[in-house]
Parts: structure tokens; sequence; C-alpha cells
């Protein structure tokens, strides 16, 4: 008998497994949207047009702003308007304080050097300037144009200084910042691309304007190539730790293969807003030769055999009179960080394989040296050194 109860329990048991195994699966967890958190989007009102906001929500949802097609809609400032404010909201949650327009202004331009005559900067209306982060063709009528203004920030690198809102930001479609439900709620999109920008924009404002080291120890290690761009491309050098940052994650050789002079190049000097010159990053260059590193020797020997060897192509597209402003300024480097015998060899080398070594003779004295007091007698030296090079290889 009890052989008999152990076989149905057995039977029972199976039978059962069998039944949960052929069941379709229940999800582990709930659909990500039915896990975020909704809000009343009445609690915007006193922040936003409510229904000019559930409007444009609809306008970029049916007509996507990236669609080519006839009636593909672009994002405007309306749009910019509603970010911003939807963004200071968010900040001011999370303790944010806003700056007066003249603290705001004053803190920018310790980093940008901010100039709406320039090519690198313009207005719209009174409320926004903007800092054009890629040029595109170099043409204002370009960059001012409203179609191109708002287009993703990956293309034209546009940040928007808010004058009302006292904030920094691109332009972005509404959905990558909040969804608009159709029970009248909304939440913060839980896409992980779209929060990890949400909080670039927080710690670039951070820094920005309250100068947080924390929040620029955060964009080094997730936004490392805007932070790159500050010094290289804007000019930025007031922010020792940043410095020492850019020049030690500088290499001469590119994360995708091969060299990239121009780009190392860049750690020295920066175009002014206009483009019509080209200015020394001289925090960058004292900072390197205190520091005495082998490796940036050995970056600024290699540099110099790219620069103007008889293969060299780094001149496209630049003027000779910037090129060789940026070859003196290397030389100075290799002069201040090489032993005195070595460097002058170095730099004798450089002289000799030229191919318009007479060009940059008369660009250097032209310009007193753009300034370096001992470069003269070292490009002298240099030169001499430079034909005892010359006959030894004969």
């Amino acid at each position: 008998m009890k052989i008999v109860n152990l076989s149905l329990l057995f039977l029972v048991l199976f039978l059962g497994c069998k039944k949960t195994a052929n069941q379709p699966k229940q999800p582990q967890e709930e659909n990500v949207m039915e896990q975020v958190k909704k809000n009343n989007i009445a609690e915007l009102s006193d922040i936003v047009n409510v229904s000019l906001l559930k409007k444009q929500f609809e306008l970029q949802k049916d007509r996507s702003y990236s669609d080519e097609d006839d009636g593909a809609y672009n994002l405007a400032q309306v749009d910019l308007d509603l970010i911003s404010d939807l963004m200071l909201y968010e900040y001011k949650k999370n303790g944010y304080k806003q700056l007066s327009e003249s603290e705001f202004l004053k803190r920018l331009k310790n980093i940008f050097p901010i100039d709406c005559n320039c090519l690198s900067y313009g207005k719209i209306s009174d409320r926004y300037i903007v800092y054009h982060g890629e040029l595109m063709d170099r043409q204002k009528s370009t960059l001012e144009e409203e179609a191109g203004m708002y287009v993703s920030p990956a293309i034209t690198k546009n940040l928007f200084f808010d004058l009302k809102n006292r904030i920094v930001l691109p332009s972005l479609p509404l959905d990558s910042f909040i969804i608009i439900h159709e029970d009248d709620s909304y939440s913060y999109n839980p896409d992980e691309n779209n929060a990890q920008n949400r909080k670039v924009d927080y710690h670039r404002n951070n820094y920005f304007l309250n100068s947080s080291k924390a929040s620029l120890r955060w964009l080094m290690a997730y936004d490392e190539f805007f932070v790159r761009d500050l010094v290289k491309v804007v000019g930025y050098e007031k922010d020792k730790e940043l410095l020492e940052w850019v020049i030690e994650e500088s290499s001469l050789h590119s994360e995708f293969g091969g060299m990239d002079l121009n780009k190392y190049l860049k750690l020295f000097y920066s175009y002014t807003c206009n483009e019509e010159d080209i200015k020394f990053h001289f925090e960058v260059m004292n900072m390197m030769a205190s520091s005495n590193e082998e490796h940036n020797y050995s970056n600024l020997k290699l540099l110099l055999q790219l620069l103007d060897g008889p293969n060299d192509n780094s001149g496209k597209g630049i003027h000779f009179y910037e090129k060789a402003k940026v070859a003196a300024c290397v030389l100075e480097m290799v002069r201040r960080l090489g032993e005195k015998e070595d460097a002058i060899l170095v730099v004798g080398d450089f002289y000799e394989t030229s191919l318009v070594k007479e060009q940059y003779d008369k660009e250097f004295r032209t310009n007193n040296f753009y300034g370096f007091e001992a470069l003269e007698s070292f490009w002298e030296a240099a030169k001499v050194a430079g034909k005892g090079i010359e006959n030894v290889e004969d």
C-alpha cells in the first residue's frame, strides 16, 4: 500500500512539473515603461505652457525631426525654450540655484572667449548666445540658418547659453527628455542613452557654473572628447587638473590606428574665435616643460619628423604662416624639454630635412620668433648642427 501511495505521489509531482513547463513564462520584471515613475503633467503648469508642450511633443512624434521627406518637422527655438525650462525645473528640484545673468556670463567667459562678432559665436533673439563647436563650411549664413541651428549636437556641436534660465544646453527633441503619456501624465525618458545625456548636461553646467571638481572628474570619465576640446579647441587653460589630464591623455597615436599629427598638435594652439590667427597654449607648454616627462620629449621629437619631413602632408588646408607659427611652438618645446646638445641635433635634423627651411627662416624672423626669446639663438645653433649632420651623411 505504501508503494502505491508513493507511486501516486511521484505521478502527481511529474504532471505538475510538466504542466508548469508547458505554461508560457511570465516576464521576470514588468515592462520598463510601467516601472517608470509617472507624474501629473499639471505640475508643470508653473514651468511651461503645458498645452504648447503637448502640441510640440505630438508634432515631433508624428513627423520625425530627422526625417528628410516633405513635411518633416525641424526643431526650432520654441523647442529649445521648452527643453531649457524642463532642464531648469529638474535642476532646481535637485538643489540647483540660478546665478544672476551677470555672474552667469562672467563664469562662462572664464572658459569660452565669447564674442558674437566672431564666427564661433552667435545670438538668438535676446535669450541665447550660441557657441558653434563645429564651423561647418565656415560661413556665417550656414551657421545661423534656422533649419540647421537646432539639428543634432553630434553634427553641429552647438551649445546654447540661455541668458533667461542661466543654464547651458544642446538642442534636443523633447522625447529625449520626457515622455508624455495618453493619460496626461509624463515621465523622464528611461532610455539608457538619454538618461546618460541628461547626466552629461547636468555635470557640464555644474562644472561651468559652479567649478565642481567632482563634475569635472565625471566628465573626464564619460564625456572625454568634450572636455579635451575645452583645451584643444576652445583654448581653456585655467584649470590645472584639466590640463594635466589632457596632456596625459594626448598621444600621437590615433585610437583608430596610425598617427594623428594634427590632433596632437592641438595641444599647443587653438584658433582665435574669428579664425584669423592662432594662439599658443602657454600654460600647456609651461606644464609640459616643468613636468620634464621623457614621453613628452619623445613625442615632440617624433612630431618634428612628421611635421615637415620629405613626406609631409600636414600643411594641407592651412596657410604656411600658420604652420610656421605652430612649428616654432614645437621647436620651443623641444628646446625646453631636451638636453641642450640632443635638442640642437634634433632641430638641426628637422632643418636639414625640411623642404621649406628658407621659408621657415623668413617667417620666424619676420615675426621675431613669436616672442620666444631664446628660440632665435637655439635655431641658429641648430642650423649649424644640421649642416654638420648633412656632411656626416655625405
